[in-house]
């Protein structure tokens, strides 16, 4: 709710209600942060730099994903 009071200034100063115009705007102005290749990216660093999980395994294949990635985001 605090979001949409941000993104929508006359919200805050009218009252606690919820138009549908809010919503609307709030919906519109949205900008999807990520691609799935760059989450994927950020996920898989995420697993090789701190996973317990992933320690005693063939870290190889994910190295080599990690690593495929990585080239195709510098190519962007």
């Amino acid at each position: 709710m605090s979001a949409l009071r941000e993104r929508t200034g006359h919200f805050s100063m009218r009252d606690d209600s919820v138009q549908l115009g809010d919503l609307e705007e709030a919906l519109n102005s949205f900008i999807d942060p990520l691609d799935p290749e760059l989450l994927a990216l950020q996920e898989l660093a995420a697993v090789l730099a701190c996973s317990d999980r992933y320690r005693d395994a063939d870290r190889a294949p994910l190295v080599e994903q990690f690593a495929g990635l990585k080239l195709h985001a510098g190519r962007r």
